[in-house]
């Protein structure tokens, strides 16, 4: 979860979670869903808090695993930490050599550290590029470009515009494993 260190309440009275400790959220049936009715059941789960992740994302250490031309096989995608799901398959776009999109579907797995891009029409030998938006964040809010508790701001002071980051890669006759770096 996400809960920011400079605001009122944790200032005056400490972060209301803390790491090795076992917490339980319980929802009550008496609850409203989002169409405004009561929820069938309840529900529970038991968590145990861990250690504040202030690390941003670094695309350096995704892993690629690129497929060999004139297959459908997917291009993947391994990254070292969950990242969101929903981000995921809106912030990242794979271009062809004259930048434009190239049309398939994405799949996400493995908990989120894991993308799958599978081709329509089967790959061809070339000059590839993953384009990725740098607001793309992890489960806890930190995205490529900033921590979740900082804002990005230009020279001005004026909030930075959403960027894209380019992975380059080539696609070959052989199968070929890359990091991004």
């Amino acid at each position: 979860g996400r809960i920011k260190r400079e605001v009122g309440p944790n200032l005056q009275m400490g972060l209301p979670l803390k790491a090795g400790q076992t917490y339980r959220l319980i929802i009550d049936r008496s609850w409203k869903d989002a169409s405004g009715m009561p929820l069938t059941k309840g529900f529970e789960k038991e968590f145990e808090a861990v250690t504040a992740d202030r690390l941003a994302p670094d695309h350096r250490e995704w892993r690629l695993d690129i497929p060999r031309a004139d297959t459908n096989v997917p291009l993947a995608l391994n990254f070292p930490e969950s990242l969101d799901h929903a981000l995921l398959k809106r912030m990242i776009r794979i271009l062809n050599e004259q930048h434009e999109p190239v049309l398939g579907k994405i799949k996400i797995s493995d908990f989120e550290t894991k993308l799958e891009f599978t081709p329509d029409a089967a790959w061809r030998v070339g000059d590839y590029q993953i384009a990725v938006n740098t607001a793309l964040e992890d489960l806890a809010g930190n995205s490529l470009r900033s921590l979740f508790e900082h804002e990005v701001l230009n020279s001005d002071g004026k909030h930075q515009k959403q960027e894209s980051l380019v992975i380059p890669f080539t696609i070959q006759l052989e199968v070929s494993e890359i990091s991004s770096n």
